[in-house]
């Protein structure tokens, strides 16, 4: 008798999400009852389609980028899915996630958890939705699931040690290394 496939494997993301903190006072007041200040953290079980399942040529447009299954993606559209309250969404400018294996495994009982999760490496799971910080996986989360339209430029309110010429350049690599990992 063989093995059974799964479609869908389950794993934990810890979730840090990050706000604007120059908002409207009405938005304000929601972080606080909601968040307790700019940030929200809680864990999340999610789903991601196993190795096998990624070449399918049916893949839901929220799961994929230039035109291929994106695990990412997949992971990134759930948690935004369960960002509430809907106000908050348009002042999302990070998303930091850290994923753990399933209950009761060791990364020996999971040796797929390399192949299926290289993707984490890419950015060490951090998402940044300021408009000039942006590659095109980002503009691709932002433009999906409608998000981060209030956020301001990070050059509006970077950091003052930080000359502007290394944070392009620093930008620009990472834009660069984006492109091409997804275009492999």
């Amino acid at each position: 008798m063989g093995r059974k496939l799964e479609l869908f494997r389950e794993v934990s993301v810890n979730v840090i999400l990050t706000f604007e903190h120059d908002v409207p006072e009405d938005i304000r007041n929601i972080m606080v009852e909601y968040c307790g200040g700019n940030q929200q953290m809680y864990d999340l079980d999610v789903l991601v389609m196993s190795q096998k399942f990624r070449e399918l040529k049916k893949v839901q447009n929220e799961w994929s980028i230039c035109e291929k299954y994106s695990p990412e993606k997949h992971v990134i559209g759930q948690v935004l899915n369960d960002l509430s309250p809907e106000e908050l969404k348009p002042y999302l400018y990070k998303i930091s996630l850290c994923y753990t294996l399933p209950e009761n495994k060791s990364k020996k009982d999971c040796v797929w958890w390399e192949d299926e999760f290289s993707f984490i490496g890419r950015t060490n799971s951090k998402y940044y939705f300021q408009p000039d910080q942006r590659d095109m996986f980002e503009d691709d989360i932002v433009q999906t699931f409608g998000i981060s339209e209030k956020v301001r430029p990070y050059s509006e309110d970077r950091h003052p040690n930080i000359p502007e010429e290394d944070f392009s350049k620093v930008i620009q690599r990472h834009r660069d290394e984006t492109e091409l990992y997804f275009n492999n």
